[in-house]
């Protein structure tokens, strides 16, 4: 439902039982994926160092990422968005998968 679209779909009269079981076989079937996106740099005067800088939930159309720091994150199309609107180009930031990518 979207805010311009304030009607509610009409369902059959579902029991409690029936509802948990649709929402739990849908939260097993359609989990997001979890993600963190860390940054490695080579600094001259200490050598490598690296930062945790998001986590993130990504679904077959869209990922959502929590910043740890002031940017704050958001939601994206893809992690290869994300990659390219928060972080600096020159940067090497990286994604660590911690569940499967999702399928497209």
């Amino acid at each position: 439902m979207t805010s311009t679209d304030n009607r509610r779909i009409l369902l059959p009269p579902y029991t409690e039982e029936e509802v948990v079981s649709i929402l739990e076989d849908w939260g097993r079937t359609c989990a997001p994926s979890r993600f963190m996106v860390y940054g490695v740099e080579d600094d001259p005067a200490i050598g490598h160092d690296g930062d945790i800088l998001a986590w993130g939930l990504a679904s077959y159309d869209h990922v959502y990422v929590h910043a740890l720091d002031s940017t704050g994150g958001g939601t994206f199309a893809s992690v290869d968005s994300m990659r390219r609107i928060m972080f600096r180009p020159d940067r090497d930031i990286r994604v660590l998968w911690i569940d499967p990518q999702p399928e497209n």
